[in-house]
Formats: C-alpha cells, sequence, structure tokens
C-alpha cells in the first residue's frame, strides 16, 4: 500500500505546457527543484505562507493498472 504527500509545485515555460498535457490525478512523480517561501497577504493582521517547490524536472512514474483485462469488460 502507498502513502501519498502532496506538495505545491511551481513549473515554468516547456516544463509546465508538458505536466499540463500528461500529469493526471494520483499519477505519481518525482520533482527535483528547489524549495521557495511565498507570503501571502490575506490578512494584513497576520500575514500567512507557504512553501511551494519550484520545479526544475519532473520525471513522471509508469501508470500503474490495478485492473486486469478480464475486470475492465463491460458485460
Amino acid at each position: 500500500m502507498y502513502s501519498s504527500n502532496v506538495a505545491n509545485i511551481v513549473t515554468f515555460e516547456k516544463l509546465s505546457h508538458y505536466c499540463l498535457k500528461h500529469l493526471t490525478k494520483d499519477r505519481e512523480v518525482r520533482v527535483v527543484g528547489r524549495l521557495k517561501q511565498e507570503k501571502l497577504n490575506v490578512n494584513a493582521i497576520e500575514p500567512d505562507s507557504r512553501i511551494v517547490i519550484v520545479a526544475e524536472h519532473v520525471e513522471f512514474k509508469p501508470v500503474l493498472n490495478m485492473q486486469s483485462d478480464t475486470d475492465r469488460k463491460v458485460v
């Protein structure tokens, strides 16, 4: 069983177009990049911030089919 972690990832230029085309929900990826803290000024009293990964390289893991061919047949 796999555990999943969710992170905010930022991509630019050609890499962002490629990710938009090939990423799907629950698709596993490996990201190489740097961490960046973004400050959000939603509330002037308590400024908030978040950490994002600025991707320099994204590797797409193979899609695993959990169902066999017999399970996919429509009756």
